[in-house]
């Protein structure tokens, strides 16, 4: 430029009115205008000085290794676009490849003319000059100047004044690029920490996912855009936020793992670019007419390696095409959008962790009032019970009903299911049966149940059940009464005798079969004679191993230490499943229920 001793020749050689005219040129095309609008001024200034048909500006493709027509002036423009240039083929190939200038004024003659665009154009190339557009000693593109007017060829001036001209466009080039380049990643760095702070508002995911896609069609300048997430239930990738695209579509996306362009980003964890649809053999024909530009980006949304969804954009505004730098970008965002999406995720699932918790913890609090943890005195009888949920809750439950000084009725029981919903259930059925049991004067353990049974089935939609033993007991004539609705049968321990009887009587689980039959026994007692009821949790304790504490260790241990108060006892029968155990989970709720007559 002038003042630069090494270009000084060159502006030094040109004309008053040429050098005045370049000088008002280079004041406009370095003002920072939209790079389209530059070229578009370069091609004009071109054209105007050196009084020629037509002018156009290639651009060096890097990655294609190609000269391609980015803007073109002169008649026949549209096609020349779509033309890529070899490098080292052709006067702009050769000079874009050697960095040497040339000036051709017999170019139908020369075999060096690259002649594919006067056949697509149906033009002639009479002269030419080109020239490298060159900055800090990197060739980015070539200026020619085509067909001279008013005169039969190009001289000396015309490739001084080119130079000088190329010399300018160049510089401006740069400075363009490099404030786009700037203003891109200001764009970039802005886009990502509104998206990061998306994460901190009140919005739910389906609010911010789309907050998210207007940020992404802010700054890929595009109309269309949607996030797909992965449903693992399903298999299937399905849209959660979109931007352009009818909403009664949406309701009907959904992507299977076949030859779907999002399901192969998501399955090889690659993006698909595309700058034409309709010749990108990886969409399909229908793919292509649902856009009005063809240009199309799919991106892979991850975190921590994990892949849970993709980022698709196309219809670059004005019909405009992406590149390889948009896909970059849009990765950059990707992981962004992921990154945020997935911290919600997990803070959505500890919000409903710690609410399950209050839940538990509430309800494990209700259920504790709900079992008897002192019972009434009554002469000549210890009883003792102990209750160890596998959760936070559980689905056993115990109670006792007085039925006057003498008298009592006695329930244990086992819901089918664990946590909330069988505590739930459990609550429910003893209510139930306590209902039944307090109502009934004549101490019938079959009634009661069948009654139970009944009001149990019908308030019962989610296909639990219970399994329960109810016996009823007069201390004054030592008579005890019991049913069994497919509860384990409980151990009696005869004063004075090794010999266990198990208190067994016929009946299904209550909350299965309507109007079902239950069969009462009746059996004495007599001073030192021990029951003792539980639930499956007891003998099918695992160990790490999987075996079974089992009824033979049960019985041993009961026998073992039946002499002790219920209270001891059953301390030493839980010491005893603990040793067995030796550390390994509890699997099932644990519960011991123990009358000593005495």
């Amino acid at each position: 430029m002038p003042g630069d001793p090494e270009n000084n020749d060159i502006y030094d050689q040109l004309s008053a009115f040429k050098l005045y005219s370049l000088m008002s040129i280079n004041k406009k095309i370095n003002s920072l205008m939209e790079l389209d609008t530059l070229l578009d001024l370069i091609m004009d200034s071109t054209k105007f000085l050196l009084n020629t048909e037509g002018s156009s500006l290639m651009l060096v493709n890097e990655e294609k290794n190609v000269l391609t027509f980015n803007v073109t002036k002169g008649d026949k423009s549209s096609i020349l676009k779509k033309i890529e240039i070899p490098m080292g083929k052709g006067i702009a190939g050769l000079v874009a490849q050697t960095g040497e200038a040339m000036m051709i004024n017999n170019a139908q003659d020369d075999p060096r003319v690259f002649k594919e665009a006067d056949i697509k154009t149906q033009t002639t190339t009479k002269n030419i000059i080109c020239v490298p557009m060159k900055t800090e000693g990197k060739i980015i593109g070539v200026l020619e100047a085509i067909n001279s007017i008013d005169r039969d060829s190009f001289n000396d001036d015309d490739m001084l004044l080119l130079m000088a001209m190329t010399e300018q466009a160049a510089i401006s080039l740069t400075n363009r690029k490099l404030y786009d380049k700037i203003k891109m990643r200001a764009d970039e760095l802005s886009a990502l920490y509104e998206i990061s702070q998306l994460a901190i508002s009140n919005e739910d995911t389906s609010n911010i996912l789309n907050h998210d896609l207007k940020i992404v069609a802010r700054v890929m300048n595009c109309k269309k855009c949607s996030i797909m997430l992965y449903n693992k239930d399903e298999h299937k990738l399905k849209i959660h936020a979109a931007i352009g695209i009818d909403k009664n579509i949406l309701k009907k996306v959904e992507v299977k793992f076949n030859d779907e362009i999002s399901s192969k980003v998501f399955q090889s964890k690659k993006s698909i670019f595309t700058e034409n649809i309709e010749k990108d053999p990886r969409f399909g024909k229908n793919k292509s007419q649902r856009y009005k530009t063809k240009s199309f980006i799919s991106v892979l949304m991850q975190t921590n390696e994990k892949s849970i969804g993709v980022l698709n954009i196309t219809e670059k505004e004005e019909g405009k095409h992406f590149n390889i730098y948009d896909v970059r970008l849009l990765q950059t965002i990707a992981n962004q959008i992921s990154e945020v999406y997935e911290n919600i995720r997990l803070y959505e699932e500890e919000k409903i962790k710690i609410n399950i918790e209050k839940e538990l913890e509430v309800t494990r609090k209700l259920q504790e009032t709900i079992l008897p943890k002192h019972f009434h005195e009554i002469p000549g009888l210890s009883i003792f019970a102990m209750s160890l949920p596998a959760k936070e809750v559980g689905g056993d439950f115990y109670d006792i009903f007085y039925q006057g000084k003498e008298n009592f009725s006695a329930i244990i029981a086992d819901v089918s299911g664990k946590s909330i919903p069988a505590a739930l259930f459990m609550a429910s059925a003893r209510a139930i049966i306590k209902a039944q049991t307090v109502s009934d004067n004549k101490h019938n353990p079959s009634k009661i149940f069948k009654k139970a049974n009944n009001f149990i089935i019908e308030d019962n939609d989610t296909a639990m059940f219970v399994t329960a033993f109810l016996f009823s007991c007069d201390m004054k004539n030592r008579k005890i009464k019991y049913t069994n609705g497919g509860h384990n049968d409980p151990l009696m321990f005869r004063s004075g005798s090794d010999k266990i009887e198990y208190l067994h009587a016929k009946g299904r689980p209550l909350g299965i079969i309507k109007n079902q039959e239950f069969q009462t026994k009746e059996i004495s007692f007599n001073n030192g004679d021990m029951m003792i009821l539980y639930t499956d949790g007891i003998i099918e304790a695992n160990n790490m191993n999987n075996d079974e504490f089992g009824i033979e260790r049960f019985e041993k241990t009961v026998a073992n230490f039946r002499h002790m108060p219920p209270a001891e006892l059953a301390g030493k029968i839980t010491d005893e499943i603990e040793k067995f155990i030796s550390g390994a989970p509890q699997f099932d709720d644990m519960t011991l229920f123990i009358f000593k007559f005495e």
